[in-house]
Order: C-alpha cells, then sequence, then structure tokens
C-alpha cells in the first residue's frame, strides 16, 4: 500500500480518527479522576558471601550470589517473608494485601535487589518497603547454607531504606493521557484499515477497469432532496459539465453509420443515479439542438415526471396498453427546448411482459425515426428483469454505478448480466455525491438562473407544432 492510498483511506475515516482519540483522552481523564492515588516507597538490599579471602573466592561468591538473585526476588513475596512483615508492623496487614503492594526488580550483573511497596499512606508505604527488605534478610539467612561453624553462607544488608515519598507514584496524568490518546489512535487506525479491508464498495474507477468495458466518466449528484437536475437548473454549473462530457464519450462510442441513437440507462440496485444521469444526459444532447426524446420506461418506481414538473398520469405505459397514440402523451420541456419526455404513466401491475410486448419494439423503432437520440431510463438490473428486456430494443446501454455505494461484485454481476443479452455495453459512468450544491466552473461563470422557473405544468401546455428529425411533422397533444 503506497503512501497515498494510506492517507486516502485515512481521510475517508478522519471522523474516527478524531473521535476515537478524542474517546481514549476522554477514557484516561474519568480513570485519573476516579483513581486512588498510591504511594510507592523502595528500599535496596545488597546480597554478599561472608567469606572468601581470595580473588577467586570473591569472584565465586559473587557469581553464586548473581545466580541467585531471582530466588531471593521471588522469595521477598513469599508468604514466609510477608508473614513476618505483617507481623512486625505497626498497623494491621494481611498477606494477600502485601503481596499486592510488594513487587520487586533487579539489574542483571548485580547483586542489588529493589523492593518497592505501594499504599495509599506514604507513611505505610515506607514502612512495607523497610520491613519487608528486614524480613528478607532474615528468611534468606535462615535458608542459606551453613558453613563448618553452622553460620549462613549469604549476607544480606539493607543499603538504600525508604523514605516517604512526597507524591504519590500513581495516577500519573500526563503519562495517563499520554496513553489514552496514543491508543485511541492505534484503534482508530486499525479500525479504519479493517473497515477498508472488508469494504468492498466502489471507491476508484480502477476496480473495475477493463479493456472490454470503457468507463465513461463520473457524473454528479445533486445534494438535498435530489430532485435538482443540473443541466437544466443550472447550467454553468460543473455538475452540469460533467453530464457534458458523458455526452461527449458516448458520442465517441457511436458508430458514424447509424442515423439515430436510442441509449439504455440503468443501475445494479436501486438509488444509485440512473435517473439523474439519463434526465440530464437527455439534457446535455438537447443543448446541442438535436431533438431529443426522454422515455421513463421504469414502470415500477417512476421519478421523471415529477423532477420536471410534468404529467405523470399518462406515458409509456398508456401506450403500450393502447389506451392512446403516442403523439398525444408526449410532453415538451420548456418552450425553446427540444426536449421531449414520454413518462412512465400509471404503475401497471405486468411491467416486464409490457416492456417486452411487440408494441414497445414498435415505439422504440418509430421514435428512432423522429428523433436524433432518445434515452431511456429503466430498472436496476439486479432488481428486476425489465431493464434486460429493453436494453436489446436500443443502440446499447450506460451502467450506472454509485462511489462509495454500490458494491465491485454488484457491478461485475450487472456486466455478466448485460454480457448475455444481445445489447452492446458502452461503458460505466461512476456517479458521486456533489461536494457542495452550487459551484461555478473554472472560468468564474455564476450559474444561471434555474430554467425550471420557466417550465409549466403538463396539464395546462396546448398542443405545439414539432419538426421531426427527418422532417416529419408531429402533433404533441392538448391537455388540460
Amino acid at each position: 500500500m503506497s503512501v497515498s492510498e494510506l492517507l486516502y483511506i485515512l481521510r475517508r475515516h478522519l471522523v474516527t480518527l478524531v473521535a476515537l482519540p478524542i474517546l481514549g483522552i476522554a477514557a484516561a481523564v474519568m480513570l485519573t479522576i476516579n483513581a486512588t492515588p498510591l504511594y510507592a516507597a523502595t528500599s535496596s538490599v545488597y546480597f554478599s558471601l561472608p567469606y572468601g579471602n581470595s580473588a577467586v573466592d570473591l569472584s565465586q561468591g559473587s557469581s553464586y550470589t548473581q545466580s541467585q538473585i531471582e530466588s531471593y526476588s521471588a522469595l521477598a513475596t513469599s508468604p514466609r517473608v510477608l508473614q513476618k512483615v505483617a507481623k512486625a508492623l505497626p498497623f494491621q496487614a494481611t498477606v494477600p494485601q502485601l503481596a499486592g503492594a510488594v513487587h520487586t526488580t533487579s539489574q542483571a550483573g548485580t547483586v542489588i535487589l529493589r523492593i518497592t511497596a505501594s499504599d495509599e499512606s506514604p507513611a505505610h508505604a515506607a514502612a512495607i518497603a523497610n520491613q519487608t527488605a528486614t524480613s528478607l534478610g532474615e528468611v534468606a539467612r535462615d535458608l542459606s547454607p551453613k558453613n563448618s561453624k553452622g553460620e549462613p553462607t549469604v549476607d544480606v544488608d539493607t543499603i538504600g531504606p525508604a523514605k516517604v515519598p512526597a507524591a504519590p507514584s500513581s495516577p500519573r496524568t500526563k503519562r495517563d493521557l499520554a496513553l489514552g490518546l496514543a491508543g485511541g489512535i492505534a484503534i482508530a487506525v486499525f479500525w479504519a484499515m479493517l473497515r477498508e479491508k472488508l469494504d468492498t464498495r466502489l471507491r476508484s474507477p480502477e476496480e473495475i477497469s477493463s479493456e472490454d468495458i470503457p468507463i465513461l466518466g463520473s457524473a454528479e449528484l445533486p445534494r438535498g432532496s435530489g430532485t435538482r437536475v443540473a443541466v437544466l437548473d443550472s447550467p454553468t454549473s460543473m455538475g452540469a459539465e460533467s453530464y457534458r462530457r458523458l455526452r461527449t464519450s458516448l458520442l465517441f462510442t457511436q458508430n458514424s453509420e447509424d442515423s439515430s441513437v436510442a441509449i439504455s440507462i440503468t443501475s445494479p440496485s436501486a438509488a444509485e443515479g440512473k435517473s439523474t444521469t439519463a434526465l440530464n444526459l437527455a439534457g446535455a444532447f438537447a443543448e446541442t439542438g438535436q431533438r431529443v426524446l426522454l422515455i421513463d420506461a421504469d414502470l415500477r418506481r417512476p421519478t421523471v415526471a415529477d423532477r420536471l414538473d410534468l404529467e405523470g398520469a399518462v406515458g409509456l405505459s398508456t401506450v403500450l396498453a393502447g389506451r392512446a397514440p403516442f403523439e398525444e402523451v408526449v410532453q415538451p420541456v420548456g418552450g425553446d427546448s427540444t426536449l421531449d419526455v414520454l413518462a412512465a404513466g400509471t404503475i401497471p401491475p405486468n411491467p416486464t411482459q409490457l416492456l417486452g410486448s411487440a408494441r414497445m419494439r414498435d415505439l422504440i423503432k418509430t421514435v428512432r425515426g423522429i428523433y436524433d437520440v432518445v434515452v431511456v431510463d429503466t430498472p436496476p438490473l439486479l432488481a428486476v428483469a425489465d431493464a434486460a428486456v429493453i436494453a436489446p430494443l436500443t443502440s446499447g446501454c450506460v451502467l450506472v454505478v454509485r462511489q462509495g455505494r454500490t458494491r465491485v461484485a454488484e457491478i461485475r454481476d450487472a456486466l455478466s448480466a448485460l454480457s448475455t443479452i444481445e445489447t452492446a455495453i458502452f461503458g460505466v459512468v461512476i456517479s458521486r455525491r456533489a461536494r457542495i450544491l452550487q459551484r461555478q466552473d473554472p472560468y468564474g461563470r455564476a450559474p444561471q438562473e434555474s430554467s425550471r422557473a420557466r417550465h409549466r405544468p403538463a396539464a395546462h401546455f396546448r398542443g405545439r407544432r414539432t419538426e421531426g428529425r427527418r422532417g416529419a411533422t408531429q402533433q404533441v397533444g392538448d391537455f388540460r
């Protein structure tokens, strides 16, 4: 993992990286406040052999004592020593209490043992340490081998008696706060790395890059209610520019011999930005002066009519059911726009059958003879079969996935499903949430006034004459 990848992961989990260290410090503060102050006092004892007249004897005696220092360390906290300590102290203390209060340390290569005692009372701590040193010496002499005169071969001297401590040894506020901070950071980094390892959601285009399936570009999703259409409402925004770049990318995927193009838009699952992409892509094509038709073929959860303030009660389902011709239900968007919309209409009980019917094939064939570009918004591919039914009727399909939401496995499943049907896959569009609602472009142009203010609800517009792409005159119906 490179440094840049690590920084990217840490930046994405910034909240965790900030919150856990703060919690660690807070926990350290609470422990410090609630902890009982303890005082520590230390005495030092020296072990030696009381005999030896030559350098060899002294060296052997020192080596022997050093080899036994660990045994003396364990002996200091043994019941035999602590029982003598408990009896000699001027205050009441039990052997288990003393065992928890006394600990020893020794330095390698020396015969000095340090005995440290901790207690809530500084005077008691010093008394326990000094009495333990005295009792250890007595027991060590009793247990040591005797010489020919019956004298012990080990001598123990207290070289550093414990003094009454002036300040508590714990809690140590600065150390505890530093440990809380370090522990919080360590846990936060570990948690971020673990989440990243287990998270299979799409993070970068490289995760789905393929020689056969191109990445057409990225598209910006609006914040808030999610109803904004950037190309229509904020044509100079960065969001609108992202769809214009997508339009350009799609132009390079088209066959120059095709007189018209029909593009189906789908996604692996819901809430990944397919309808937003379809709306903005249709608007981007209409900006070039081409005749564009947007068909809301999501007969399960249609959204196009509501987002454009159009009549949604009649539309595609009305045409496919044979209750009205296409010319009577298609609706224009704005007065000067070349964009028309065929709303979904009333939600039918059999969407898949309607979309796979001969009337749907005839409708797509008919509108491709009228419009330069036909954009079809279809349901999610992995949820229902509708998108797989519509895709073969169009020139090709665009798969919209959402960065940070769609899982890589779902993208692969969707591409695999598309590869099994007779349709071209134009590529993948990665949608992502906009950083801010309104942004200026790099040339400093402010967003223009929303064009939706000029839209009138479709239920009140009167029929108008429109010239088809091949010169055919079409009559758009009169709704009241």
